[in-house]
């Protein structure tokens, strides 16, 4: 994960997640008054499926994000993830996944001896609606989340706890960094899930431990890949998997989970790797 080159002050994270939270409530609010989302969906037909309606309406909680941090915070775009040269290897880290995804899906099919059929979203909806869900994720959803929660509050969180520590508690500061990360991502979600779905307490405590389990999914994926764009290509895959063949959900949702977490493994095997290099280069010029 690569740290901003200077800590953003303290107001601006807390005028960030606000900004976020507030834009999310008025995404699930305002959005979903009769006139909007008719409009909307005027727009979706228009498009031949291509603009979903969830895309256009994170762009307005993508955009007070942005507004808050990088327009009135003037931090980089390199601080809060996007770098140019991420993005073709984060779009090579969706395909190889989504690939991956499919082939297993398919010997899954052929290992129970059913026949190879096409999943019902591409007969039932067409090519254009099931690019546009994923376009709608990969441009919308996933990205808002990720720019506002791994790629900047994360690192963020991390500078601020980095310290000459012994190995284990770096790795316990990192867990708390991630921790913390995930644990905000929750928190964004509360006023919508108590203004707009009038959840209950036990509700809420469902909701919080599923947004905090996929924040610290997430969380860790970018830890290991250390590309934001990697991170919403996972994200997509988990949110949007679509998938070639017919299987049933539990499998489907099983096979995502494993793609996802091979991914992630093979990232911090990398990482891994390159740290245990450099120790040891650092080792032989001292002993030179």
């Amino acid at each position: 994960m690569t740290s901003p080159t200077r800590p953003a002050p303290l107001r601006l994270l807390v005028f960030a997640f606000l900004a976020y939270s507030a834009a999310h409530l008025f995404n699930n609010t305002v959005l979903e008054l009769e006139a909007p989302r008719l409009a909307l969906q005027r727009l979706q037909i228009a498009s031949g499926g291509w603009i979903e309606p969830v895309l256009v309406r994170s762009q307005v909680v993508l955009a007070a994000f942005l507004l808050v941090v990088v327009a009135a915070g003037r931090r980089s775009f390199a601080d809060i993830g996007w770098r140019s040269h991420d993005l073709v290897p984060g779009l090579l880290v969706y395909a190889g996944a989504w690939s991956v995804l499919q082939l297993g899906l398919v010997l899954s099919v052929l290992r129970q001896g059913h026949a190879l059929e096409w999943h019902p979203m591409w007969t039932r909806f067409g090519l254009p609606a099931v690019l546009g869900g994923v376009i709608a994720q990969a441009c919308g959803h996933a990205l808002a989340e990720d720019t506002a929660f791994r790629g900047f509050l994360l690192p963020e969180l991390r500078v601020r706890m980095a310290r000459p520590l012994s190995f284990a508690a770096a790795l316990l500061v990192l867990a708390l960094t991630v921790s913390c990360s995930a644990a905000l991502f929750g928190l964004a979600h509360l006023p919508t899930r108590l203004i707009v779905y009038g959840s209950g307490w036990k509700e809420l405590l469902v909701e919080q431990g599923q947004f905090l389990s996929a924040g610290l999914a997430l969380g860790l994926a970018y830890l290991s890949t250390r590309n934001l764009f990697a991170v919403v290509g996972l994200h997509v895959l988990l949110n949007d998997p679509a998938p070639l063949v017919a299987v049933p959900g539990t499998v489907l949702n099983r096979a995502t989970l494993i793609v996802f977490a091979g991914v992630v493994l093979i990232g911090l095997v990398r990482k891994l790797r390159r740290s245990g290099s450099a120790a040891v280069e650092v080792e032989l010029r001292r002993a030179a």
